[in-house]
């Protein structure tokens, strides 16, 4: 029996226009009627996550986010979020040297908000940042869906900073992101997991995005905490999952799931395929494997 059902959100619950559609939430909904704990995993931070888990009602029935993929975890029962790991300032000013080198987006996220370094290439995109942020506290809501924005908890952060030197960066971070188009980031990839890997995990995102976050967690973390308040075992867990950063979560499980639209390397490890996220594949494989249960 499941009794524990984790889903991705982009790409895997979201569908295009960054929303949960109707089949996916009202698959969603009949399986917590029926007392299945929800738990949504995710790399976005609690602030562009909450409202998707009010949406499905979880606070309601209980449920839980795994948020900045496993550097943080939240209680929507008891409002209580609790910190997994952070990274040090030494180890943000490594990787922001790093990103100097290649060139790369660095967007370094705290409690505070963010932080951003723009490489002289991409020095338009900075101008965009700073127009934005004047924009956010008269026009936020034309952003809600934008995924973009929503990266970081975008919308409701207190801060937003650009790095000029590496004096800048001081005290705890949740989570570093690198961005470019895609055939940059790609090239650069392998050298980054070389100069980084010792000091964090690092997880692809999509073709613009490489996430760093705390050495030794991930989505699994949060997961492994739910399963011990609950006592569940692994075989009475069922994740669904995309891109790289749901690889520990869907391989960990006899019963993880890649989404259609997954990365092939998701696809090779997971027990299952179900459908895109387009096509709803979170409410199909819930209606397989939780709604026929007796």
């Amino acid at each position: 029996m499941i009794k524990l059902f984790v889903s991705d959100l982009d790409g895997t619950l979201l569908n295009h226009g960054k929303s949960i559609s109707s089949e996916n939430k009202q698959a969603i909904l009949e399986a917590q009627e029926r007392g299945t704990r929800i738990v949504l995993a995710t790399g976005r931070g609690l602030d562009s996550t909450l409202a998707y888990a009010k949406e499905l009602q979880m606070d309601r029935f209980g449920g839980y986010l795994v948020l900045n993929n496993g550097q943080q975890f939240y209680d929507m029962a008891t409002d209580k979020l609790r910190t997994n790991g952070v990274i040090n300032d030494r180890d943000a000013r490594k990787a922001y040297k790093v990103a100097q080198e290649f060139g790369l987006q660095l967007v370094i996220s705290s409690q505070h908000g963010l932080m951003f370094y723009t490489p002289k290439a991409l020095l338009p995109a900075r101008a965009f940042y700073r127009i934005l942020n004047a924009m956010l506290p008269y026009f936020g809501f034309i952003f809600k869906r934008f995924s973009f924005t929503n990266i970081f908890g975008f919308l409701r952060a207190h801060h937003i900073h650009m790095i000029k030197s590496d004096e800048d960066i001081v005290g705890e971070f949740q989570k570093i992101g690198f961005a470019h188009i895609s055939s940059k980031l790609l090239k650069s990839e392998p050298e980054l997991r070389v100069r980084l890997g010792q000091d964090f995990e690092l997880f692809r995102v999509g073709d613009l995005w490489l996430d760093a976050a705390p050495k030794g967690i991930s989505k699994l973390t949060g997961i492994q905490q739910v399963m011990a308040l609950h006592q569940i075992d692994p075989h009475e867990v069922m994740t669904v999952g995309d891109s790289h950063n749901d690889y520990t979560m869907i391989h960990a499980f006899p019963l993880g799931i890649a989404m259609g639209n997954a990365d092939p390397e998701i696809k090779e490890v997971a027990a299952e395929v179900t459908l895109t996220n387009v096509q709803h594949g979170v409410a199909a494989i819930i209606r397989k494997h939780i709604l026929t249960q007796s």
